[in-house]
């Protein structure tokens, strides 16, 4: 069965439900969508608003697949390409060239994703790629390298499997970073050896959100101000519950309950879970 009309119809009643109307490049993305669902297996569409105070970002949409052979890579260059050539758009390789070279193992890869988070300001704007190495050692030192001094005792702790989620933002002008993401499921987090290391790096506020999550996912970065938390409800209605956001988180989540949705992701940064009420966070809706 081809689900690739509904992909596109989940963006376009988004844009819709949001009053989403000309951001550069969200037409591309969808153009790239369609694209890589034709030559990609196991494709996923996750759809994502950013709240920050009284301020909301509705168009950020990711497309993952399953990486395998270079003719998909060579539609994702070709997509960053495309944006890269428009005004007021100059995006930055650097980092990921570092850790994508000619000689790199590919089915090392098992996941790969690219995505848009579009403003109306452009300089606010930006692309990701995410992708997941397996058994891929001296990409993962790599990894840990890439993302500073400052996160690398963090990421030592955490990263004690042999797979590894990374993440590459690239702004439109010219900023550029990584993010690496930790990964622990119910099992494993309730082993003894787990609990140790999450309680070596992470708050009690943190872990004490463990219980209703499917999984959870640790975001370090030099571009946050604190590790940042992707907590994967088991219970959708348990975001009213346990996350005391604004009004504007409280309306998207509404409306994402009753969208054919397989799971969803909050996103906040651990100083903000200190306070009594969260002002920042990042909402993601996996079709």
């Amino acid at each position: 069965m081809n689900i690739l009309p509904q992909k596109l119809q989940f963006i376009s009643k988004h844009e819709q439900a949001f009053e989403i109307k000309n951001l550069n490049g969200l037409e591309l993305f969808k153009f790239f969508v369609a694209k890589i669902e034709k030559i990609a297996e196991g494709c996923f569409l996750e759809a994502g608003c950013k709240v920050k105070a009284d301020r909301i970002y509705f168009a950020r949409f990711s497309l993952g697949f399953k990486l395998q052979n270079t003719t998909q890579l060579g539609v994702i260059i070709d997509f960053f390409d495309q944006i890269n050539s428009r005004i007021d758009v100059d995006l930055n390789y650097s980092l990921i060239d570092r850790f994508l070279t000619v000689d790199s193992d590919i089915s090392k890869i098992s996941k790969f994703m690219f995505g848009v988070d579009l403003r109306r300001d452009p300089a606010e704007s930006s692309l990701d790629i995410g992708l997941t190495i397996k058994d891929y050692p001296e990409k993962q030192e790599l990894a840990i390298n890439l993302i500073g001094k400052n996160l690398e005792a963090d990421a030592r702790t955490l990263l004690i499997k042999n797979s590894l989620h990374m993440g590459f933002d690239f702004g439109f002008k010219g900023e550029s970073n990584i993010e690496l993401y930790p990964r622990f499921n119910k099992y494993e987090w309730q082993q003894p050896n787990v609990q140790q290391r999450l309680m070596q790096v992470l708050s009690p506020t943190v872990l004490k959100l463990l219980p209703i999550c499917n999984w959870i996912y640790i975001g370090l970065s030099t571009a946050n101000p604190s590790r940042k938390i992707y907590y994967y409800l088991e219970n959708f209605n348990d975001f009213f519950s346990y996350f005391p956001a604004n009004d504007l988180a409280h309306k998207v989540h509404a409306y994402y309950q009753h969208q054919p949705v397989k799971s969803m992701a909050i996103a906040v940064l651990e100083s903000e879970l200190q306070s009594q009420h969260i002002e920042e966070m990042n909402l993601y809706y996996v079709l």
